[in-house]
């Protein structure tokens, strides 16, 4: 079974064979374009997430609003206004380039939170209703019968994986020819910040 959390890029074909020559012969404009297809990548998969369709699959739909606040009640969160898809995982998305003198590049969750919380959106998760838990849904108004609770899957890097994958190789090619012919040219990222990627969403290059 493939590593819903890891994406390695293994295409063979002229595309990949320019790359190995744009690796060995531009090593400096090479890793730039690295960095840009980091970033590229990661905006991207912040775009699927607030469209709430990435990838094109569509998140389960949310819970309403209003049984939400009183979720939030029982179990004494502040409520919202409004809940946004993914919440606040939709700004915890980075890349990493420490690795980047290997040819490789990563983009994944910025904490250990969010790998945790990413994780359970990936895959969903069930929860036993325990008394206590029981107690803290009656503070809150909500009754069930339910022995279980269900959050169902709600996946990012998987759909994503399948949109980016076929991307990568061409989009290294092209900014590498780019800066081919302007060396001057500036990568597409916008800021020095440099990122901990604490869980691996994909991984390119590794030549």
């Amino acid at each position: 079974m493939a590593d819903i959390n890891l994406v390695r890029v293994s295409v063979e074909d002229e595309a990949l064979n320019k790359l190995d020559y744009y690796a060995e012969a531009y090593p400096v404009f090479y890793k730039r374009a690295l960095k840009s297809l980091g970033w590229y990548s990661q905006q991207e998969i912040k775009k699927g997430i607030r469209s709430g369709a990435p990838g094109g699959k569509k998140y389960q739909e949310p819970m309403k609003a209003s049984k939400r606040r009183q979720m939030d009640k029982a179990f004494r969160k502040k409520t919202k206004s409004r809940y946004l898809p993914m919440g606040r995982l939709r700004n915890a998305v980075g890349y990493d380039t420490k690795e980047v003198n290997r040819g490789i590049v990563t983009v994944g969750w910025l904490s250990r939170t969010a790998v945790r919380i990413g994780s359970i959106m990936e895959k969903g998760i069930y929860y036993y209703v325990t008394p206590k838990m029981r107690r803290a849904l009656l503070r809150g108004r909500i009754y069930t019968n339910k022995k279980i609770i269900e959050i169902p899957a709600r996946p990012t890097f998987g759909p994503m994986r399948v949109v980016l994958e076929p991307q990568l190789v061409n989009y290294l090619n092209t900014k590498i020819e780019q800066f081919i012919q302007n060396p001057n040219l500036r990568g597409t990222k916008t800021s020095n910040r440099r990122y901990r990627v604490y869980n691996t969403g994909i991984t390119t290059g590794g030549l």
